[in-house]
């Protein structure tokens, strides 16, 4: 292909700013996983502690009040409200445990994050989960921040990113429990170990990303910190076009476990 004497100056412009395009990039996804394994840090055992209703920020307080008449129509009725510090040193976290008649599990949760120099900010995030006897655990979600999801032999997350149609989380979430660990009883916490339960979730996550290889437990602070491998994993997850790439992936999983959970209903009797 040839080009006349005006075209070729603006090709060779192009070309170069395509060059340094892919430099810049691949400069971004060099060292955006140093900085963030730098600044990386998790509290295997984060403070969970009941609160009273007064004690909840109003934001909080109006997403649970919000939330509480979908929850009774689909069976769940509020345990306990709880406060979790520490997990991360910038995040803490306000949550409404409910509980159902089959012992399922669902909370409302208003998380708060305040990295430096920039505002706060909140997100509100509802998850229905399952501890079965044997171990194993499947946890439904609408969250769509990014994390380090480790699905292995015990755990099953299902991610429903941005369904606020709680009857539906329950439906896709009772159906994906039902073919991860049928046949096994749910361990449901008594009333008054509800904080002692989430802190051994908490434990628990962070045991399987540590053995999974992303997280390391630090000797001397008992940090769990990002590992190199956990590092690039979860930086490259927030990036272009892996970013993109990965939600894409996550909306495809989401609408066939929907999918699964419809036809399931309708072909029961």
């Amino acid at each position: 292909m040839t080009y006349s004497g005006g075209m070729r100056p603006l090709v060779e412009i192009a070309i170069v700013l395509l060059a340094v395009a892919v430099v810049l990039i691949g400069l971004l996804y060099a060292v955006t996983p140093i900085i963030v394994r730098r600044r990386f840090a998790l509290d295997p055992h984060p403070a969970v502690t009941v609160v009273r209703e007064e004690q909840l920020p109003p934001d909080a307080l109006h997403f649970f009040e919000e939330s509480a008449s979908d929850f009774a129509r689909i069976g769940f009725s509020p345990r306990t409200y709880l406060h979790v510090s520490g997990y991360t040193p910038a995040q803490t976290l306000d949550a409404r445990l409910h509980v159902d008649a089959l012992g399922y599990t669902a909370t409302a949760a208003c998380i708060r994050q305040q990295a430096p120099g920039r505002p706060e900010r909140v997100v509100r995030v509802v998850t229905f989960s399952a501890l079965h006897d044997d171990g194993r655990e499947v946890s439904t979600t609408n969250s769509q921040e990014a994390e380090l999801p480790v699905a292995d032999r015990q755990t099953h997350p299902v991610p429903l990113p941005g369904v606020w149609d709680l009857a539906l989380m329950y439906l896709v979430h009772r159906h994906e429990d039902g073919v991860f660990a049928p046949e096994t009883a749910l361990v449901v916490s008594s009333p008054g170990e509800e904080a002692q339960a989430m802190a051994d979730g908490f434990a628990r996550s962070t045991r399987r990303m540590v053995k999974a290889g992303r997280l390391r437990l630090d000797p001397v602070t008992g940090e769990a910190r990002l590992t190199w491998r956990g590092a690039y994993l979860l930086s490259w997850s927030l990036l272009p076009p892996a970013r993109q790439i990965r939600q894409a992936r996550i909306q495809a999983r989401a609408e066939r476990a929907i999918e699964s959970a419809r036809a399931a209903s309708s072909s029961r009797p």
